[in-house]
């Protein structure tokens, strides 16, 4: 994490981008191809987010375009790149030619441009955010450096069932005076290299973890024909929260329900807690820790922990599946301590077990 000093746009920027911009072609369901496949696999801008004035010299941008295999090689096919499209989203504001030359219009906050390409019946795209002033008013960047959220480090815990796992960065920029620029007044764009174990916001920059692993946040932008960038390491660690479903199975060959823990296997952080929810068709169901020591109390709901403390520590007795109230049929504890934890319903010889990391 440094202060960069501007660099000329048009030579510098695209391969930041490729680089920055490989893991957001595919989500958490997708297989690649091998890494040697030359199929392609993604569009990549050299920019993402650009400041123009209606002032002379100021008031356009050319936009260069990659095509990219999942390897992050360029495709190197003249027919191939001939078919991107460039649209701008309100031509009232900023036009864009077949080359993808910019232009400004109108004075505008932020309106978008798309650059589009089908291959084989494949069709791919990626945008740019561009902001018009009327002349070169916004305040000119000297230094500019992504950094964590203020007296944070650059870590979050993966998120659980979709809660939590939430972590603001921010862009330190100065002008020419080594004045502080407002963060207002910046316009940027923010990439992850890995959006499948983190995920950032483009335009706020707020990451969310998603699971355990390290990436690497970019924050880009172009003022004035004036390139800024800069790059943070950001690490996500394992959720500080597991669920834990008990329910009931019975097999083809027998008429006879059967306890079992989904899953059977959980890992969590340092401190964190496993919540079991009884959703069998059982009366009751009883937690039994090879170690009841290593369990302490937690709480009786499975998210946020803070309404009705649970008492006592270790083993938990036998309890119902939720019925008139929610959460009824809920139970937690918590980890502190990292080792592996193994656990057994006493009632019906069910396991399961618990990795704290």
């Amino acid at each position: 994490m440094h202060k960069l000093r501007h660099v000329d746009c048009r030579r510098h920027l695209s391969a930041l981008i490729i680089a920055a911009g490989l893991g957001a072609c595919g989500g958490s369901d997708t297989i690649a191809p091998p890494p040697t496949s030359d199929a392609y696999w993604a569009l990549r801008l050299d920019t993402h987010a650009a400041t123009l004035a209606l002032t002379p010299a100021f008031e356009t941008l050319q936009l260069h375009v990659s095509a990219l295999t999942v390897a992050g090689d360029t495709i190197h096919d003249t027919n191939v790149l001939s078919g991107v499209r460039y649209v701008a989203l309100d031509p009232t504001l900023i036009a864009v030619n077949s080359s993808g030359l910019v232009h400004a219009l109108s004075p505008t906050d932020e309106t978008t441009i798309i650059a589009s390409l089908t291959v084989r019946g494949v069709t791919l795209s990626d945008t740019v955010r561009v902001r018009v002033t009327t002349t070169l008013s916004a305040p000119r960047i000297a230094t500019f450096s992504l950094q964590p959220s203020t007296s944070d480090s650059a870590h979050v815990n993966a998120a659980f069932n979709g809660e939590g796992g939430v972590k603001p960065t921010r862009i330190t920029a100065t002008d020419s005076d080594g004045m502080l620029i407002p963060p207002e007044s910046l316009f940027v764009a923010f990439q992850s290299s890995d959006p499948v174990i983190a995920s950032i916001d483009p335009a706020t920059g707020l990451v969310t973890g998603l699971i355990p692993g390290h990436v690497t946040l970019y924050a880009t932008g172009v003022q004035y024909g004036a390139v800024w960038r800069d790059s943070l390491p950001f690490d996500v660690g394992q959720s500080i929260a597991a669920r834990v479903q008990v329910y009931s199975r019975t097999s083809i060959k027998s008429l006879t329900p059967e306890l079992a823990f989904g899953p059977a296997l959980v890992t969590i952080g340092v401190g964190g807690y496993v919540t079991w929810v009884n959703a069998s068709t059982v009366d009751s169901v009883d937690i039994k820790f090879d170690d009841p020591a290593s369990a302490q109390p937690a709480c009786d709901f499975a998210l946020g922990c803070f309404f009705v403390p649970e008492s006592g520590t270790g083993d938990l007795p036998p309890f119902k599946a939720e019925t008139t109230w929610a959460f009824a049929g809920w139970k937690s504890r918590t980890f502190p301590v990292a080792g592996t934890y193994h656990y057994h319903s006493e009632i019906y010889g069910t396991t399961g077990t618990i990795v704290v990391r």
